[in-house]
């Protein structure tokens, strides 16, 4: 019944959090988004409230708004077609240093999706074993030391928020040492959340935002398949070895050396 508890438990602090992402915490478009869509109105609207939580004046009104001209588009007149997923994946490879930042972008979220999930689906009989060795084979022990676990990657993406920060480190290089450090340290659970937690700031810094929807999905699309992958290795092997960790460390390093040959730092730069 333990399992079952926990799911109610996670399943029932999701649910409530989705109903404060919609009553509390409200997010608005961005200017450029609703400019692009023809909303002047909104875009008019959007400046104003900025200017008034920020205790400023915005003259701009809807008229001179239009007066710039109308934005044309380029994309296809369904939304919903291959071709306009076409157009967004070609302008994803628009340049040459684009498209291998894009690329990199998302071999890293299939990295880390098999590395961070296969870490996760073997940790638990891997405790269990070492705990065997120990003497003592308890449900009890393995599970609190798994929540020890969790626990401590808590203070990672706070951590890679002040890291990324840095002008020594910015964001490849914060990223860079979160995974070099996951791939040697036992405190693997704190470092793993710096490099995560900054892989999700950077990526939608520097995918152009007229395709970031696109861009973001595929690197999510990777990143869950790759963590599907975890579950049929974890089905197959031998959950009792220490060679998944190992395993995890190496496709961690190959992480940290991706993050260093990213082409653009986004650290105090306007996301393009």
């Amino acid at each position: 019944m333990g399992w079952r508890y926990l799911y109610y438990t996670c399943g029932a602090l999701v649910f409530v959090m989705s109903i404060a992402r919609v009553t509390v915490i409200r997010f608005h478009e961005t200017p450029k988004y609703l400019l692009c869509q023809g909303r002047d109105e909104d875009v008019v609207k959007t400046f104003q409230n900025l200017a008034q939580k920020y205790g400023r004046t915005c003259d701009l009104t809807v008229e001179q708004l239009e007066a710039c001209g109308h934005v044309s588009s380029t994309h296809a007149k369904n939304h919903a077609s291959l071709s306009e997923m076409l157009i967004h994946l070609r302008g994803l490879f628009a340049t040459r240093w684009m498209g291998i930042s894009t690329a990199l972008v998302w071999f890293s979220w299939a990295l880390i999706g098999l590395g961070y999930s296969l870490y996760y689906v073997f940790l638990p009989d891997y405790l269990t074993s070492r705990d065997a060795a120990a003497g003592d084979t308890s449900p009890y022990l393995t599970w609190r030391n798994y929540a020890i676990t969790n626990v401590c990657a808590i203070p990672g993406p706070i951590m890679a928020g002040f890291m990324c920060q840095t002008k020594l480190l910015g964001r490849k290089y914060t990223m860079a040492t979160g995974a070099l450090a996951t791939s040697f340290s036992c405190a693997i659970s704190v470092t793993i959340n710096i490099y995560y937690g900054t892989l999700y700031a950077y990526t939608v810094e520097v995918l152009p935002s007229a395709h970031r929807g696109t861009g973001n999905g595929v690197a999510v699309a990777f990143n869950r398949l790759m963590g599907t992958m975890s579950a049929i290795i974890g089905t197959f092997a031998s959950t009792s070895s220490s060679v998944p960790i190992y395993v995890c460390a190496s496709l961690l390093g190959v992480a940290a050396i991706i993050s260093v040959l990213f082409p653009f730092e986004t650290r105090s730069k306007r996301p393009i």
